[in-house]
């Protein structure tokens, strides 16, 4: 296709000169392939070889369909019709194929542009699924993050709540501890008065001791005092006894 067209636009340009029917149907010819080629070119330059080897093919199939006597048969033409209206009917035919061409060209433009959109969309598409899967998976993290915080803060609320039943715990055992200290001191304080007392006590029942052995002993001596003297009186009233019967047994 690309060779049927530049090869068209060289012979239209070579003929250019040539007067006559045949030149003006040459040039006419020329000047709708040097359209359909610079199409070419404009289509190449902006979408790649590919759409514009399709435009190329479809411009020369175009091209070919064109009457046969537009192409081959200029010098009959020129002898046997009426010259203005030949290239009337030319134009119309040549028309055609400019329409057809610039149909051409619009399709391939609009099928590129189709192409481009659909890779901007397949791009953008795929721009958006990674950005969906970034943000599924910041998702998942925050998902996971928050997870773990609130294990930790549970295990954080269970520490605390631990924490604080030791400290009740240990103030309970603190004021019994006090409680149990003031209760120690309380006994060793009555115990101590109830040593004192106990003290007293055996010191009063030492006291009264000695007093019944002071009182036994007065009355014991009292006792040896009142036989001593019980004696003596004896001892006395014998001798008394005794000297009487001697003086009497002297007066006799």
């Amino acid at each position: 296709g690309l060779a049927v067209a530049a090869g068209a636009g060289i012979a239209a340009s070579y003929v250019a000169i040539t007067p006559g029917l045949g030149g003006e149907i040459v040039r006419t010819l020329g000047g709708a392939t040097w359209n359909v080629t610079s199409a070419f070119a404009r289509i190449y330059r902006e979408y790649g070889g590919e759409v514009a080897w399709d435009f190329a093919v479809a411009a020369s199939a175009a091209a070919s369909s064109a009457p046969p006597a537009a192409a081959a048969g200029a010098a009959e033409l020129g002898a046997t019709v009426d010259r203005n209206d030949e290239v009337a009917r030319l134009e119309r035919e040549v028309s055609k194929l400019v329409a057809e061409a610039e149909r051409v060209v619009e399709e391939a433009v609009g099928a590129a542009d189709r192409a481009r959109r659909e890779e901007e969309q397949a791009a953008r598409l795929a721009r958006e699924a990674q950005q969906m899967a970034a943000i599924s998976r910041g998702v998942a993290d925050a998902e996971d993050a928050l997870e773990q915080n609130r294990a930790v803060a549970g295990m954080t609320l269970a520490e605390e709540m631990e924490a604080a039943r030791l400290a009740k715990e240990a103030a309970r055992l603190a004021r019994d501890a006090r409680n149990a200290e003031s209760e120690r001191k309380e006994l060793e304080k009555r115990l101590e008065e109830e040593e004192k007392a106990a003290e007293l006590a055996r010191e009063a029942e030492r006291m009264a001791l000695e007093a019944r052995l002071a009182e036994e002993e007065a009355l014991r001596a009292e006792e040896e005092a009142k036989a001593a003297e019980a004696k003596l009186a004896e001892e006395a009233r014998l001798a008394e006894e005794e000297r009487l019967a001697e003086e009497a047994r002297l007066a006799e």
